[in-house]
C-alpha cells in the first residue's frame, strides 16, 4: 500500500509536466488569410519563422513579416520595417531558386486612353523565410515605363521639362533609407499600380509639392495608338544578384492596346 500511494503521487507530479511538454510540440505556424477587397485590417501575422528579426535600429518586427501581403507598397512605410543598418541590403543575393516576381496586367488588351491594374507579386519559392530589401525615400517607388515592340520608349514627353517657377524652391529629394519585408516560405507579397494607354505631357501644375527623385510631374496627353507594347516595371528591391537588363528589379509585361 506504501508503494502504491507513492506511485500515485509521482504520477500526479509528473502528469502536469507531461502536457506542458507535449502541448506546443505539434502546433503549426499560423496562416495569415487576406481578402483583396477588403485590405489587411484586422489581420494575424504568421508564426513559426525567422528571418524578420525585432523591431528598432534593425527593422523588422512583427508587422513586417508576413504569409499574404496584398499591399507590400504601405507595409514597406511603416516605421517598424525601417533599417538605420543598411549593411545587410548592400550585398547581391542570388535569388533565382528564391524569389519569383510575377507582373499581370488587368486586363491584358486596352482601349486607346483606357487604364489598366498592374499587380506587381513577390513570391517565395523556397522553403524558408525570405526577407526583401527596398529603397525608401520616404516611401517606395514602383513605376511603369512604356515601350513599343522596337524598344522605344512613349511615354515621356518631348523635349526637356520646363523649368521650375521663379518664386518657389525647388523641392529636393529625401535621403533614400531601406525598409525590409520578410515573406514566408510559399508566401507573397503584393503591389498595385495603375497604368493609363496615353502619351503624357509634363505639368508644371502639379510641380508644388513633387518629389524631385520622381522627375518632373507628367499628365496623360492623348491615347496610345493600336499596337503591341512592353511595361518595364521599376521596383525599388535592393541587394539582388541580376545582369545588365535589371531582369530582376525591373521585370517586363507585354500588353496590347486594340
Amino acid at each position: 500500500m506504501h508503494r502504491l500511494k507513492t506511485l500515485i503521487a509521482a504520477l500526479g507530479l509528473c502528469l502536469p509536466v507531461a502536457i506542458i511538454a507535449c502541448g506546443g510540440g505539434n502546433k503549426k505556424p499560423a496562416k495569415t488569410t487576406h481578402d483583396d477587397s477588403a485590405g489587411d485590417a484586422g489581420s494575424e501575422e504568421p508564426s513559426g519563422f525567422g528571418g524578420g528579426g525585432g523591431g528598432g535600429a534593425d527593422g523588422g518586427g512583427s508587422e513586417c513579416t508576413g504569409f499574404e501581403e496584398p499591399k507590400l507598397d504601405e507595409a514597406l512605410m511603416k516605421i517598424g520595417c525601417e533599417m538605420k543598418d543598411m549593411s545587410a541590403a548592400q550585398g547581391s543575393v542570388d535569388m533565382k531558386d528564391k524569389l519569383e516576381i510575377r507582373v499581370s496586367p488587368f486586363p491584358t488588351k486596352v482601349q486607346p486612353g483606357a487604364i489598366a491594374e498592374i499587380v506587381v507579386s513577390f513570391v517565395n519559392k523556397s522553403k524558408e523565410p525570405l526577407t526583401l530589401f527596398f529603397q525608401i525615400n520616404p516611401e517606395p517607388h514602383f513605376t511603369v515605363e512604356t515601350y513599343t515592340e522596337k524598344g522605344k520608349r512613349v511615354d515621356l514627353p518631348g523635349g526637356n521639362p520646363p523649368p521650375f517657377p521663379k518664386d518657389m524652391v525647388q523641392p529636393q529629394g529625401a535621403e533614400p533609407k531601406i525598409a525590409k519585408y520578410t515573406i514566408a516560405p510559399n508566401g507573397y507579397g503584393k503591389v498595385k499600380m495603375n497604368w493609363t494607354a496615353s502619351k503624357m505631357k509634363w505639368d508644371p501644375s502639379k510641380v508644388k509639392g513633387a518629389i524631385l527623385d520622381r522627375g518632373y510631374p507628367r499628365t496623360p496627353a492623348g491615347p496610345l495608338p493600336k499596337g503591341k507594347y512592353m511595361l518595364r516595371v521599376i521596383t525599388p528591391l535592393v541587394g539582388v544578384f541580376e545582369g545588365v537588363e535589371h531582369e530582376v528589379t525591373a521585370p517586363k509585361i507585354p500588353i496590347e492596346v486594340i
